[in-house]
């Protein structure tokens, strides 16, 4: 299994969020189910991004490299929208791999994604692309405790156990939890299945990663 890298900077994630290149004709779109309250965004090109974030009216807000997008079905909103999933159908062609594009996904501010007070559920499939990237980008200045495990990450460790986003594999995360006293913990399978620590500061938040079995990881969130 790929290793994921965990990064702390706020200026790294930033870049990461809202200054990727964009590939020839990608595409980003999302569909809005009023009926099941789920957002869906889908990226069919290799070099897609989706960047989510909140309006000032708890409107959901869905980006890929450009503006806001207006989403097929509805908009998404805190009051109607229960889940987001996120999917990776872009293909690189010059590989006979399937599903094989890399992409990026941003979450800004992912623990205010909040209906009727339980959190909203992200669903992150990038499918099998060898550069996946996700970026979680806090602004709050409230204290903040996020876990990363092998499949999923929890934005809420000190008042939950349950994880509050499910994902693919992916090859790299970059996170900074905003300007409180945050901790934001990691563990999850290497290639060698070996026990590593690694500890990482920024101005605010303190990151502590282990590597661990992919089992272990399984049970941190």
């Amino acid at each position: 299994m790929r290793t994921g890298a965990l990064i702390a900077s706020a200026a790294a994630v930033l870049a990461a969020a809202l200054g990727v290149a964009p590939a020839a004709n990608a595409a980003t779109t999302c569909t809005f189910d009023p009926t099941f309250h789920v957002l869906s965004v889908n990226m069919d090109t290799e070099g897609d991004s989706t960047l989510l974030a909140l309006g000032p009216s708890g409107d959901i807000q869905v980006r890929g490299h450009g503006p806001v997008l207006s989403c097929a079905g509805g908009a998404p909103t805190l009051a109607n929208t229960t889940s987001i999933q996120v999917v990776d159908n872009s293909d690189d062609p010059t590989t006979t791999q399937p599903n094989d594009g890399s992409t990026h996904v941003s979450l800004i501010d992912p623990s205010a994604f909040t209906h009727n007070g339980s959190p909203i559920f992200f669903v992150v499939n990038l499918n099998n692309g060898p550069l996946d990237e996700l970026a979680a980008l806090g602004s709050s200045a409230a204290n903040q405790h996020w876990v990363l495990g092998d499949s999923g990450m929890n934005f809420k460790a000190d008042t939950s156990s349950s994880a509050g986003l499910v994902s693919s594999t992916i090859d790299r995360y970059q996170l900074s939890a905003g300007a409180g006293n945050n901790t934001i913990s990691a563990q999850g399978a290497s290639v060698q299945a070996r026990r590593t620590t690694a500890r990482a500061r920024s101005s605010s938040s303190t990151a502590r990663a282990a590597t661990t079995s992919s089992r272990a990881a399984r049970t941190a969130i």
